[in-house]
């Protein structure tokens, strides 16, 4: 496929999608453009979630080394004026060039939402990574986190050590043999975490990091915790296999 059909393809993709939120229905139309860099074009399968400040979003699963220079978002619906957002992206979506991910995220939300805090019901959220013991297995790259429930509702922590961490002052977080502890509150999700993904930003000297398992309690004020593990046994590096900087599970019911 030539590199100007893929671009074709990508916008044609988006343009034609149309999705339910809630009970109504609206036509999103999503214009992609893909940068002019060398080999910046893609035959991968591209997916979008859009959200809006409530935390309620749409995922489009079916839109990695991917330039994206920016997404223009139109929502149409009747009776309604359109709106539209442009989200500049200018970020590779590829294991082997900076920051080293598949995804890129950018929010144009007001920086500043009051909310009373009465109206979302918060969590603590306590997370245990074990890091293996092979040679090389720790890192100092800054590890995210994503949790998310059944019906695919989600929270997710971008830096972890930031976040919640736990351990004494001048630990050295995710080195060989660690059990790292974080602890932190979000807001509640509508049913019990079931599916976890880890990202790695590949930072650091010898980014490459081993992961064991994560072990995941939520805990709400008059509720029982809840627990669930994750096994991993996985490389988080792009030089080890699987060759990808993330790492995700799902305990979810079939």
């Amino acid at each position: 496929m030539a590199r100007h059909d893929i671009h074709l393809l990508s916008v044609l993709i988006a343009t034609i999608s149309v999705v339910a939120l809630a009970s109504e229905n609206c036509h999103y139309t999503i214009s992609v453009k893909t940068g002019s860099r060398h080999d910046s074009g893609t035959d991968a399968v591209i997916g979008i979630v859009l959200a809006d400040r409530s935390g309620k979003y749409i995922e489009i699963k079916n839109l990695p080394g991917w330039y994206a220079a920016y997404v223009d978002v139109k929502t149409t619906k009747t009776g309604t004026p359109s709106k539209y957002q442009h989200f500049t992206v200018e970020q590779w979506l590829a294991n082997s060039e900076p920051p080293y991910l598949l995804y890129a995220e950018r929010d144009n939300c007001p920086s500043v939402i009051k909310k009373s805090p009465y109206s979302i019901q918060t969590c603590t959220y306590t997370i245990n990574i074990q890091t293996g013991t092979r040679a090389d297995s720790g890192t100092d790259a800054i590890i995210g986190i994503v949790l998310a429930d059944q019906s695919e509702e989600y929270i997710e922590i971008k830096d972890l050590v930031s976040w919640g961490g736990k351990m004494p002052e001048g630990h050295d977080y995710f080195e060989n043999g660690n059990l790292d502890i974080f602890s932190g509150t979000e807001r509640c999700l509508p049913g019990p975490v079931c599916f976890m993904r880890l990202n790695s930003d590949n930072s650091g000297y010898k980014p490459g990091w081993y992961v064991v398992y994560v072990d995941v309690t939520t805990s709400k004020p008059g509720s029982v915790s809840k627990h669930q593990r994750f096994t991993v046994e996985q490389w988080l590096a792009v030089d080890e296999p699987p060759n990808q900087l993330y790492a995700e599970r799902s305990n979810c019911p079939v």
